[in-house]
């Protein structure tokens, strides 16, 4: 039984003039590992920050958590949450700014809380334009027994997003049950190349584990 919980995610944008950078037609970015700028606060623990140049320009991107904490709001509960934030600027020298920000969440959970990044975030270049993607994947819920996770994936390109929602796959005996997926419908409007990118990650990394 998954708990009846209160989440939400909030993406914020800020209108940022695009320069400077590389050049169209390659599908792989070179991606860094780097330290978040200076002057930012990422609420948790730093869990992944990297780095990487395209038509936007110079771009960080930080990924933070943190891990469950006692609830304001009832004795023997917990929170946790995640953020994920967008950085960049334009060329060297000046300030870096915020692109965009996520945040999800649970509340109040007596349960088993896990509200976590999978893996690696994926930075590509999958329609050949010059500005990078970034796709995160990450679990959140409230568990008291062995089903399958509520399970996020949201992919950027600038500051439009996408985003599929569903569950992990679970174990039932020595076999996993499929997880589920549905899609957002801003995936209809998404370039092919990237939607294909989402469900294929979807299928490979969700569907059929336990995350």
């Amino acid at each position: 039984m998954i708990r009846t919980m209160r989440r939400a995610a909030v993406v914020l944008g800020l209108c940022l003039t695009a320069g400077g950078g590389r050049a169209a037609g390659a599908e792989t970015i070179t991606v860094t590992k780097s330290a978040p700028p200076a002057g930012f606060r990422f609420p948790g623990r730093v869990v992944q920050a990297l780095a990487w140049v395209d038509a936007l320009g110079e771009n960080r991107l930080v990924l933070s958590e943190t891990g469950p904490r006692p609830s304001a709001k009832a004795e023997d509960s917990s929170d946790a949450e995640l953020f994920a934030q967008h950085l960049r600027r334009p060329a060297a020298g000046q300030p870096f700014a915020v692109l965009w920000t996520l945040r999800d969440f649970v509340r109040d959970c007596s349960f088993d809380l896990q509200v976590s990044f999978v893996g690696a975030p994926r930075v590509t270049d999958l329609d050949r334009d010059g500005t990078a993607e970034t796709t995160l994947l990450y679990v959140l819920g409230c568990f008291s027994d062995v089903s399958g996770k509520p399970t996020k994936l949201v992919l950027h390109e600038g500051k439009a997003k996408y985003a599929i929602r569903g569950e992990c796959g679970h174990p039932d005996g020595e076999r996993i049950v499929p997880g589920t997926m549905s899609l957002d419908p801003s995936f209809k409007r998404a370039p092919a190349p990237l939607r294909e990118h989402a469900l294929r990650l979807w299928r490979e990394q969700v569907l059929g584990r336990y995350l």
